[in-house]
C-alpha cells in the first residue's frame, strides 16, 4: 500500500506530511484495501466516462493538483476547452490529495 501512498503524495510541497497523514489513516483502518485500490486503478485505465460529461444535469467541478501523478495537470487546459459549462479549480502546491495538502483552499 505504501506505493499507492507515495504515488498520491509525490511532488506536493507537503509530500512528507501528507504521506505521514495517509499512513495514520491506514493504521486507523480508514483507507481501502490494496485490492480495492487496484480495482479502482483498473477501472480508471479501462473506462472513459468523459463522453457522458456533456449531458450531466448537475454542476460539475474538476479539481487538479499541479503535481498529480495519477491525473496529469496538463489535462486541465484541454478539459476547460472541451467542457465550457464545467467549473475548474487548481491546487498549486498539491499532488493527488489537495484536501490534505491545501486543506484551507479545499
Amino acid at each position: 500500500l505504501h506505493r499507492f501512498d507515495v504515488l498520491q503524495t509525490a511532488g506536493a510541497v507537503t509530500a512528507r506530511a501528507d504521506l505521514k497523514q495517509l499512513k495514520a489513516l491506514r493504521n486507523d483502518n480508514v483507507c481501502p484495501s490494496v485490492t480495492v485500490l487496484k480495482q479502482g486503478l483498473e477501472w480508471l485505465a479501462e473506462l472513459d466516462l468523459t463522453a457522458c460529461w456533456h449531458t450531466l444535469p448537475i454542476p460539475v467541478l474538476h479539481q487538479f493538483g499541479r503535481y498529480d501523478r495519477l491525473v496529469p495537470f496538463s489535462a486541465l487546459s484541454a478539459l476547460k476547452k472541451q467542457y465550457l459549462e464545467h467549473q475548474f479549480q487548481s491546487f498549486e502546491a498539491s499532488s493527488h490529495l489537495p484536501f490534505l495538502t491545501e486543506v484551507d483552499q479545499w
